[in-house]
């Protein structure tokens, strides 16, 4: 990142706060980016997507319930660990974003310091 965007990002947070800006990344883990989606490409509406989560969550216990008690514990285990796999990657993804977020105040800081506006 060149320094004057960096510089830009610093003056931003520090003029909105850490807190707001350190919560919004939050709020965004695991979401989609909105630009990502492509503009040909249009949403289900809510109820046939609500519809469809549904029957794919009855197919799922159906199949739980179906399976032997062995093989349900081995799933189980299964869940739990992609569940604490995904816990982890985005406690590392919070924590190296507050990392740089106070780099970048840091730096917005020394900037202003030495007489820089």
């Amino acid at each position: 990142m060149p320094q004057e965007e960096a510089l830009d990002l610093g003056r931003q947070i520090a003029m909105h706060g850490r807190e707001n800006f350190v919560r919004e990344f939050r709020k965004s883990l695991g979401k989609p980016k909105h630009q990502q989606q492509p503009s040909g490409i249009q949403k289900w509406p809510a109820p046939a997507r609500y519809a469809f989560i549904v029957a794919i969550l009855a197919l799922c216990l159906f199949g739980l319930v179906s399976m032997p008690a062995r093989e349900w514990t081995r799933l189980l285990v299964l869940v739990v660990m992609v569940m604490a796999i995904y816990g982890i990657s985005a406690w590392i993804a919070y924590r190296r974003f507050c990392n740089w977020v106070d780099y970048l105040i840091a730096n917005y800081a020394a900037h202003v310091a030495r007489g820089g506006r």
